[in-house]
Formats: C-alpha cells, structure tokens, sequence
C-alpha cells in the first residue's frame, strides 16, 4: 500500500513518471542483450552456403523460366550472362567468388546451375547443385 505521506509530499508525480520513463528506455535494450534468436532474418546474417543455394535457385528456376518464355526455340541459353537479365544477381558468381557454372541438361534432364563451394573445384562434396536441392515453391 502506498504511503499517504509519499503522495502529500510535492513532486511525487514527477518521480514515478522519471521511473516509467527509464524503465520504458531499458526495456528494448535489455530485450536486444538477452534474446535467444536474432530479431530479424536479414539476408547478411545467412550463411555463404545459403546466400550461393539461393543464388543457384535463382538463376536455374526463376531466371530460366523467364528466360525460357522469351526464348521458346532455344532449350538452352548459350551462357549464365544471358539469364542475368531476369536476376537481381549482380554477377553470376557464388559467396566464394567463383563464377557459377550451367549444366544443360543437369543429371535430373533440367536446366541446372552449380556453385563450385568454397574449394573452388568441381566434383567435390561442398558444390551446391540446383538439382540436388529441395524444390521450392516459385
């Protein structure tokens, strides 16, 4: 129970009021300090291998269906910088650096893209091979 004395003496409002103030400033921040997950999933936090696996799915799914309605006749596009124009890629390279390679036809009979890993080499367990990756839906 709050003391009748406290509320008589002059200036008690203001003292409550400073102390929600305060504790409506430390909230966020203490939010920001001990929240077990990030609070936004921003592309720059995901990882190489992610950011290269969107990067493949991208120029083999999206981009080459563009492209292959714009270019009916063709099965496939004489190189990757062809498929640029229907990207918000910058470059056809990986997280790496290393420029990405088509595969026309893939293994699965598609059209397909490989990021060559961080080794940099072909045919080694890191590649990222748009037909090896679950399907998402476009």
């Amino acid at each position: 129970m709050i003391d009748a004395r406290l509320l008589a003496a002059p200036g008690w409002m203001f003292r409550v009021a400073r102390v929600v103030l305060v504790a409506c400033l430390l909230m966020p921040l203490l939010g920001l300090l001990f929240a077990e997950r990030p609070l936004c999933s921003c592309p720059y936090l995901e990882s190489k291998g992610q950011l290269s696996g969107n990067t493949v799915d991208t120029y083999a799914h999206e981009a080459y269906a563009r492209w292959s309605m714009n270019d009916p006749e063709k099965r496939c596009p004489t190189d990757l910088s062809e498929l640029s124009r229907y990207t918000d890629v910058l470059d056809g390279r990986d997280a790496w650096g290393h420029s990405l390679q088509m595969v026309c036809p893939a293994p699965d009979g598609r059209f397909g893209v490989l990021s060559l890993g961080p080794d940099g080499k072909q045919d080694t367990t890191d590649d990222i091979k748009s037909w090896d990756r679950d399907r998402r839906a476009f």
